[in-house]
Order: structure tokens, then sequence, then C-alpha cells
């Protein structure tokens, strides 16, 4: 208890810097999104065992990122409108419905993630594998499944060659290289569809591939564009781990202070600062400050 109520209050100092890595993310024009979930056990109107969320937010200039985390019992469309209300440009996202309202509302770009693409099918050939036993080893190579994986690694073997490259080096190689592979990819995956597909987790994966075929292409518009969402989804996994051990909030102001503390820890991280040493100097130094003082 003394723990939580050291992490609660020593959150609250923290508030100017996270209003400051809110301006800077809102400063840029591309933005990651991801949510990722935590239990909190006392939170009024709702049983413990009721899911909350950790919502996600990564961004600002290449050369200053942040990551930002907000506490919510709720996924719905209205929590990742409000966390983006004030967001243009690029929103780079799985396919989650919760945030196309917003995406309507601010005219974003959707930037869909290829890695949530590709998983489906990856997730298919494992099911048909566990299902088939040795005889998957003989099969799988013709498995439509195993085919969309090998296509992606195509294109994913244009990113490896190019990622050091300037953004615009970056766009005329993916229009030269990753462009015409797509094309293939999508006229590959609707021939199968049209074909039938009998397997359902096939027929889901070709469906979801093709049905955010715009948005899955579009980091081939723009230099800067990430391929996939695996950025914010790293931040996810950093929150995963820990709550294998923590489990649960008590409360909601509990889980409030742990988005603040994961918003800097991440933050400093991607900044390539020592997340200990980080947090250190700010609860010694941010406690002096006066209003209006310049951070």
């Amino acid at each position: 208890s003394k723990l939580a109520r050291w992490m609660i209050e020593g959150s609250k100092i923290f508030q100017p810097i996270w209003n400051c890595l809110q301006d800077s993310f809102y400063s840029y024009d591309i933005a990651l999104a991801d949510e990722t979930g935590i239990q909190v056990l006392k939170e009024q109107g709702r049983k413990p065992e009721n899911k909350s969320y950790l919502w996600i937010r990564r961004g600002g200039p290449p050369d200053k990122p942040v990551v930002l985390v907000d506490y919510s019992p709720s996924r719905a469309g209205d929590v990742a409108h409000g966390l983006l209300e004030h967001f243009k440009g690029y929103l780079v996202v799985d396919g989650y419905s919760g945030y196309n309202a917003t995406v309507r509302k601010n005219k974003l770009l959707t930037v869909y993630c290829n890695g949530h693409s590709r998983r489906k099918f990856v997730d298919v050939g494992k099911s048909l594998t566990k299902d088939l036993g040795e005889e998957a080893k003989e099969q799988s190579k013709n498995w439509i499944a195993s085919q969309a994986v090998e296509l992606y690694k195509s294109l994913y073997r244009v990113e490896k060659m190019i990622k050091d490259k300037s953004p615009e080096e970056k766009y005329a190689e993916r229009q030269r290289l990753a462009v015409p592979l797509w094309e293939t990819f999508l006229m590959w995956a609707n021939r199968m569809q049209v074909e039938s597909v009998a397997h359902g987790g096939t027929r889901k994966a070709l469906a979801y591939l093709i049905n955010h075929s715009e948005g899955l292409q579009r980091y081939c518009t723009d230099g800067r564009l990430p391929m996939s969402n695996i950025q914010a989804e790293h931040v996810a996994k950093a929150i995963a781990v820990p709550r294998k051990n923590f489990l649960f909030a008590d409360t909601p102001a509990g889980a409030e202070s742990s988005a603040m503390s994961y918003s800097l820890l991440e933050t400093a991280k991607i900044n390539h600062q020592h997340p200990q040493r980080y947090l250190s100097v700010l609860l010694s130094e941010l406690i002096h400050l006066k209003s209006g003082d310049a951070l």
C-alpha cells in the first residue's frame, strides 16, 4: 500500500513533462497507436474481472520521439477520438474499428500494420500444422497461407535493404521495388479469393488483406512511414511483460499513475536515456519548479 501511494503521488510530479510530451506528439504529422489490457479491481460501476485499457500513442519529430500511455476503462472509439482529437496526418494502426470515427472526423490517412496482416497468415499456418501433424511438412509449401507469408517476406526484404536510407531514397526504392510486388501480391490474393478457399482462417486472412489493401500499401507513398506498427507494439509488450508480475491495478488512480510512468520510461528509452536516472532527475528537479518556469 505504501509503495502504491508513492507511485500515485510521485506520478503527479511528472504532469508538466507529460504536457510537454503531448505538445511534441501533436507537432508532427505521423502517429502510431495501439492499446493493451489492464485489470483494475476497484472501478466504480464495474466488476473486478472487467478489462480496462492502456492506450498507447507514439509520435513526435523523428529526432525527439515521444510515447504517451493513457488509462481508460473503455476501448470504445470515443476514447481514441479524445486522445487524437487534435492530431492531423498519418495514423499507423492495426485494423481495429475503434479508430475509424477519428479517421473520418480528422480526415486522417490510415497506414495499416503489415505485421498484423502477415501474422494472420502465420497463425493459419500454425493452426494447419497443428491439425495435420506430420502431413503438414509435405503440404505446407502449397498452402495459400504459406505463399502469402513468402510474398510478405519479399516486401520485408525491401525494407531491410533500405532501412538506413533517407526518406526520399526510401520512397524511390519502395516505388521501384515494393509497388510492383504489391501489385503481384494483390492480383494473387484476389484470384485466391475468387477461387473460393475452403479453409475459414485462410479466407479471413485473405479478406483482411484485400479489404485493407489501400492502407497496407500507404507506407509506399511517403518514405517517413513505417511498414508496420511494431514500434507501438513494442510499448505494449513492455507493459505486458511486467503485467505478469503486478497482475492488476487496485484503483483507477493506480492505473493512471502506471500510465504516466510508462509514458516517461518508454520516452526515455527511445531517446537513448537511462530510464532510472531520467526519472531520478525528474523527481529531484521538478519539485523545485515554480509556475511559469521554463522546462
